[in-house]
């Protein structure tokens, strides 16, 4: 039985056409009436052709919603959630993340238009710091390969992971699913979306509903967000996607329809990769809130404010120091100008600091070693977490 996919306009998280002969071009998304739509006929699914039934696993120590396929389980349409994850204990975001940024892959020999792998791994190379490297033996890696729709899994999974490309991907199509693999979800299904767009829940095809859940209805619990919703993200569904009548399952608040990213990157998606990878800096006046994250360069160290106010430091996701401030309703760290590094509540009262007062250009530091460093401005250490080298 076929899937009813009335002018579909999607995803990774895109045009579909077999061949692009136009070059891919930066946008402003204040101006999204010139990007590319996908028709009904290339949907952006990873079986298209198919229907499953819905289950409900254990992912990541979650429970989650799914549609299953055959041997494969599918949420959002294209995102792959790997079997060997299933009804596993949690492991921790940082496992998700390629280290130092690398995304190492290889390209199966048989398919089709390679072109399009190469021009969307040279947009994401341009336009973030992100780098791919022809797998040698590595042993966790990306294989693109040819196959029945759009699909990834979200993330590095370990070991070998597919980007699945029919012939109708195109290099939009293509960006958009190693977003997927890098470690992007799709935009319209973050925590803040019911202040941006309404879901046309009485739209949408019986069986698809679920697809259109909020991260915190699927997983129970807030996702990271490392930017303001961008409408214009190149990881947001279009308009109509998985529509059982013409009607809009997403519109904008005021009801208006909007044009799905296809094309490329938003700036908001490459401010989001960079905050989401490369911000291992607290520099002087900068301010990290709950939900957002610091990340040491190689993956393994991260820095956050966890939903009860306790300011943690993690290393291969154990924790290895905490401020010991849960219960106090934090939800901001501040670099003063001053030189301490000072955690707020929502009263505006500090519950902690590094008692640095006093010292010039300080930032902090998230270093390879584990160690999370505040150096002054003549690159001295006035306080650390003393992690450095903890397995």
């Amino acid at each position: 039985m076929k899937r009813v996919l009335v002018k579909i306009l999607f995803l990774s998280f895109v045009t579909f056409t077999s061949c692009e002969s136009e070059p891919i071009d930066s946008y402003t998304t204040e101006n999204t009436d010139n990007l590319q739509t996908v028709s009904n006929k290339n949907s952006e699914i990873a079986f298209p052709e198919k229907f499953g039934t819905i289950e409900t696993i254990t992912y990541n120590g979650k429970n989650l919603k799914v549609e299953r396929i055959e041997d494969n389980y599918i949420l959002d349409g294209d995102i792959i959630i790997p079997v060997k994850k299933v009804n596993q204990k949690a492991t921790g975001r940082t496992k998700n993340r390629w280290p130092r940024g690398v995304v190492f892959y290889n390209i199966q020999s048989t398919l089709t238009n390679k072109q399009r792998i190469f021009d969307a791994i040279k947009h994401w190379e341009q336009k973030t710091k992100i780098k791919f490297v022809r797998r040698s033996n590595q042993p966790n890696y990306v294989t693109f390969r040819s196959g029945s729709g759009c699909s990834s899994s979200v993330g590095m999974i370990g070991g070998q992971q597919f980007i699945t490309l029919s012939a109708a991907c195109s290099t939009g199509n293509t960006i958009h699913e190693i977003g997927h693999a890098v470690g992007l979800w799709h935009e319209q299904s973050r925590k803040d979306r019911d202040k941006f767009i309404t879901i046309n829940f009485n739209n949408i095809q019986d069986n698809a509903r679920f697809n259109f859940f909020s991260y915190p209805q699927i997983f129970n619990a807030d996702g990271n967000e490392y930017s303001p919703f961008d409408i214009g993200s190149i990881m947001m569904y279009g308009p109509y996607f998985f529509s059982k009548n013409g009607q809009p399952t997403i519109t904008r608040k005021n009801g208006s329809i909007y044009n799905v990213n296809r094309r490329a990157l938003s700036p908001k998606d490459i401010e989001g990769v960079r905050r989401m990878y490369f911000n291992d800096i607290l520099e002087t006046g900068r301010v990290l809130r709950k939900g957002q994250f610091l990340n040491s360069k190689d993956g393994r160290t991260y820095f956050r404010i966890l939903s009860n106010g306790n300011l943690v430091a993690f290393r291969d996701s154990k924790i290895v120091w905490q401020s010991k401030t849960a219960g106090t309703s934090s939800n901001r760290l501040v670099m003063q100008r001053n030189g301490n590094l000072v955690l707020y509540n929502t009263n505006n009262r500090p519950t902690w600091s590094s008692s640095t007062g006093g010292n010039n250009n300080v930032k902090l530091i998230l270093q390879n070693d584990g160690n999370i460093v505040l150096r002054s401005g003549t690159g001295k250490a006035i306080w650390s977490t003393k992690t450095a080298n903890i397995n």
